[in-house]
């Protein structure tokens, strides 16, 4: 190998391998308000919450984040985004169902940039009714019945690989206990994830490193854990000084990192100085 090619090379590659300086994913999260739903943000690695400001919308229950880094969230039939700096809710969209009652729960986007959505009846509200998934024109607030998911469904979320997630407090039946799953986006049907549980989850989201993350209520305080998406265990990670009505959490769009734009700029940079040379 041309000594100034195997130079250039060491050098692109030694940049690239240079350590990314830690920190903590940015959580956001919502609570549940009749009057005004605050919107925070909490840090993943001490569990501390911090008020980014009111949203100025009652009773918004979930989040989604799109992958342009627009944070969506819904209240029954409205469809809002939401400022990541003031937490100020700007209404968007009003989704219809074709249903008695258009009662929004969970939304989350997938990589493509399709808005999913459960919508649970009024039934749901007593925990014993059934969930039917849509996809959301974010523009229009239109949507289209992909099918029912047999169950409620307080919480959506696409892992990393594309598989989507759900929570539920009530299993098929209209027991009382929660349980993960795994939910077709083509049709709606469900799977379990491992044994059932009797939490009341909310809301889940996998931060920027694929932890699937979960919040619960019912206490003094709102409790965050960290789910197995394979088995549904779920160790408990913070129990105190988070708003107990939170509704909904969702991560930080994740930016192409800095080594990536190198390398791929480095490589760029040593075809052309190879054909440079095979040119001379």
């Amino acid at each position: 190998m041309n000594k100034s090619f195997a130079l250039l090379a060491a050098l692109v590659i030694g940049t690239t391998m240079l350590p990314e300086p830690a920190s903590a994913a940015t959580m956001y999260a919502v609570g549940f308000s009749d009057t005004n739903s605050p919107v925070y943000t909490i840090d993943t690695v001490t569990g501390t919450q911090t008020l980014l400001g009111n949203s100025g919308i009652a009773q918004l229950n979930s989040l989604a984040m799109s992958p342009s880094g627009v944070l969506y969230s819904a209240n029954m039939n409205q469809l809002v985004t939401i400022d990541l700096t003031t937490g100020v809710a700007t209404p968007v969209a009003t989704m219809t169902t074709g249903t008695a009652q258009t009662n929004i729960r969970s939304i989350a986007f997938n990589d493509a940039g399709t808005l999913y959505a459960v919508n649970q009846p009024a039934a749901g509200m007593s925990q014993s009714g059934t969930g039917r998934l849509f996809t959301v024109n974010t523009t229009t607030g239109a949507t289209t019945l992909i099918g029912g998911t047999a169950q409620m469904v307080q919480g959506l979320d696409f892992a990393p690989d594309g598989t989507l997630y759900g929570v539920s407090p009530t299993v098929a039946g209209g027991t009382s206990a929660s349980s993960l799953m795994t939910i077709n986006p083509a049709s709606g049907a469900f799977t379990n994830v491992g044994a059932t549980f009797t939490n009341t989850f909310e809301s889940i989201a996998f931060d920027p490193s694929g932890i699937l993350w979960g919040v619960e209520t019912g206490g003094a305080s709102g409790q965050l854990s960290i789910f197995n998406p394979t088995t549904g265990a779920r160790p408990l990670m913070f129990s105190t000084g988070l708003d107990p009505n939170l509704r909904g959490i969702e991560f930080a769009a994740v930016p192409v990192p800095a080594a990536v734009w190198l390398f791929g700029s480095g490589m760029a940079a040593m075809v052309g100085f190879a054909r440079r040379r095979a040119n001379h």
